[in-house]
């Protein structure tokens, strides 16, 4: 199973890969983050370049919105965030990892805040808002996270306050939230800030990758998440040897062969037609030959589209015009 194949039908609100500094909610229209000044897009996990979101002072993501339902995670008996990170450098503040409790204008709101204390222990801290601003919950356990590695941490909520930190597949701590005036103990704020806090505040010196908010969780997709392979790489080209064929040939004649540009080199590509002239033309293996019978009098050019499948998933398809060469014929009368 890959991370891209965890999808909203196992309750995934929103994700976010950062693919060539992509900040869009993948496969949805809602909740799409933006940049904060100019975060870079660095190598993930698995080493493959610009496919994590680089942070550094005073550059970052957010999403300007809730994503939880009406920014209420009390009201969702189960919930979890997932978020891959690393932090290069040693720091004497608390760079935040992910962050709902201070607003982009610096306000306090209600919300979730997972950061990292100086020594690198990670710190889970949720605040209400309702009854006067407050401090619900910290879980504080002491693992400690190794420089210039990736991470995945995990915080889940289950019940009305009930919340859990998972750090690499393992769970470290766990506790309720609680208030003394008996108002709600965990919100999740309206607005969500990656490698930050609220407005360029706090910054991880890192990276951060495949964050999902989920509001079911089960132990089989966690498990799936950690132990996610690398996402297969997609086509990215299609090259013609030739892109014109003479007229007259017979039937059947090869116009061109095809090459699929893709990162994974031991992909198998196979090939398709359509668009206006589809008819005129035949796919063989890898091969584009005629269909018909070509006659420069009667069409001196042909469009088609032809479509790559590296059978993982992985689909790319470029528009092509097959030019058609006159050839000087012998009189006929």
């Amino acid at each position: 199973i890959t991370v891209t194949d965890l999808d909203y039908s196992s309750g995934r609100l929103a994700f976010y890969d950062f693919t060539n500094g992509d900040l869009t909610n993948e496969g949805h229209q809602d909740y799409n983050a933006v940049a904060v000044g100019s975060p870079d897009t660095v190598a993930n996990r698995f080493g493959d370049s610009k496919r994590a979101l680089g942070i550094s002072d005073g550059n970052y993501a957010r999403v300007n919105t809730f994503i939880f339902p009406s920014g209420s995670a009390e009201q969702i008996n189960s919930a979890a965030v997932n978020v891959w990170f690393k932090i290069d450098e040693d720091v004497t503040y608390s760079p935040k990892i992910i962050d709902s409790r201070v607003t982009p204008s610096q306000a306090e709101a209600g919300g979730i805040t997972l950061t990292l204390t100086p020594e690198r222990k990670l710190k889970l801290l949720t605040f209400k808002t309702i009854g006067g601003f407050g401090n619900t919950l910290e879980l504080a356990p002491e693992e400690v996270v190794s420089l210039n590695e990736w991470h995945m941490v995990t915080f889940t909520k289950t019940g009305y306050a009930n919340m859990s930190l998972y750090l690499d597949g393992k769970l470290i701590a766990s506790g309720t939230a609680s208030t003394s005036d008996g108002t709600q103990a965990v919100e999740a704020g309206n607005s969500w800030t990656f490698g930050a806090q609220g407005n360029s505040n706090a910054e991880l010196p890192g990276a951060i990758d495949d964050i999902s908010f989920y509001t079911q969780f089960s132990q089989t997709l966690f498990n799936a998440l950690y132990n996610s392979e690398e996402p297969s790489a997609v086509p990215t080209d299609i090259t013609l040897s030739s892109d014109s064929i003479d007229e007259n040939v017979s039937i059947g004649s090869t116009v061109a062969t095809l090459t699929t540009t893709d990162a994974d080199a031991d992909d198998t590509h196979t090939y398709s037609l359509s668009g206006t002239d589809a008819a005129s033309f035949a796919i063989d293996g890898s091969n584009l030959n005629t269909a018909v019978e070509i006659d420069f009098e009667t069409k001196s050019s042909y469009s088609i589209t032809i479509s790559t499948n590296d059978g993982n998933g992985g689909v790319y398809e470029e528009d092509f015009i097959i030019g058609v060469a006159d050839v000087n014929e012998d009189p006929t009368d």
